[in-house]
């Protein structure tokens, strides 16, 4: 649990991105990856709530809101998911350790983190890799993907291949 500074992230940051991201069985769609504004990948979410192919949703570095809503980064598109129902919050700490939040945003049906209702922690917890998300009648798992203590860096010697066929 976090103490009351760690909670003030989610007041002082702005959601950047306004086109939904709707998770399909083939991945992010196009405007989700267009509009990461240079956001760094920290994790995924998967489900097979919907169907047995399933669904996944990449989660950003900063602000990840969850919900039915139009504005919401992570589309959960079901009935019993509300507007704006979490924020899943993601940031470095010490310049090497990244750490997850999660936090209810008074939704009708509460946000259910490994069997707990976030509601007897304040509405608020930290998240670790492997942890099971219920929001409405999706199951989320997280997939943490912690670059910075994998020591993964981008390729300098990487060469962007321009077109599609090779002649």
């Amino acid at each position: 649990m976090a103490n009351q500074n760690d909670k003030t992230v989610f007041e002082n940051q702005e959601t950047k991105i306004d086109i939904p991201n709707e998770g399909t069985i083939f991945g992010p769609s196009n405007e989700q990856i267009l509009s990461r504004e240079n956001k760094k990948i920290a994790g995924v979410l998967f489900s097979f709530s919907k169907d047995a192919l399933g669904e996944f949703w990449i989660v950003y570095h900063g602000r990840n809101t969850i919900g039915s809503g139009a504005k919401s980064t992570i589309k959960l598109a079901e009935k019993s998911v509300s507007e704006n129902h979490a924020l899943l919050n993601c940031r470095v700490i010490d310049n090497d350790k990244l750490i997850f939040e999660l936090r209810d945003e008074g939704s009708n049906g509460g946000t259910i983190l490994n069997g707990q209702d976030l509601y007897h922690f304040n509405n608020y917890a930290s998240l670790k890799h492997g942890d099971r998300i219920i929001a409405g009648g999706y199951d989320l798992l997280l997939y943490v993907v912690d670059d910075i203590s994998l020591n993964m860096k981008p390729n300098t010697n990487f060469k962007q291949k321009t077109d599609l066929i090779d002649y």
